[in-house]
């Protein structure tokens, strides 16, 4: 299975081989609550899974704590 690659947090395609998973939370309950950051746009990057890994720790920490702070990608 290949890693999903994600726009605004939606699933579009994977990195890589295989399908992508479907997301276990539907993506307007998470806008709703707040939790979810601006879409980033990778361009050619070719690091989709440096995007997913901040994505998914920006919105773990905003629903813990209840504050959504945008994190780099490069750092």
């Amino acid at each position: 299975m290949g890693t999903p690659i994600l726009i605004g947090h939606d699933v579009i395609g994977t990195c890589g081989r295989g399908a992508a998973p479907s997301p276990t939370t539907p993506t307007h309950t998470r806008r709703e609550k707040n939790v979810l950051t601006p879409i980033r746009n990778q361009r050619t990057c070719g690091a989709c899974w440096a995007f997913s890994v901040v994505e998914t720790v920006e919105t773990m920490s905003a629903i813990k704590t209840g504050s959504l702070q945008v994190l780099s990608v490069q750092e």
